[in-house]
């Protein structure tokens, strides 16, 4: 998953506005006005686009956009980690 552009898509979808007005070092809350349920929906989309379920935990410390596409690269690869262990075994 390419996380940067995935993520910002993402979130642009979800909160109605075009990826362009969104940059890495926006903070969540203060320049986008993101809520927690407006994260919870962003991982409930990426859980879609890479077929894996995310653990959000860890997610409410998340602040700016940066931050956010470095949460979802690492939880989609420990989930695919997760995953490509329970279908060795």
């Amino acid at each position: 998953m390419r996380s940067t552009l995935s993520i910002v898509h993402v979130l642009a979808r979800r909160l109605g506005r075009p990826p362009s007005t969104i940059h890495p070092r926006h903070d969540l809350v203060r320049d986008l006005g993101v809520t927690a349920v407006d994260l919870v929906l962003v991982a409930l989309d990426i859980e879609k686009v890479v077929g894996i379920d995310i653990d959000v935990e860890g997610l409410d410390a998340v602040r700016t956009v940066s931050q956010l596409e470095r949460f979802f690269a690492a939880a989609v690869a420990r989930a695919s980690e997760t995953r490509v262990c329970l279908d060795v075994a």
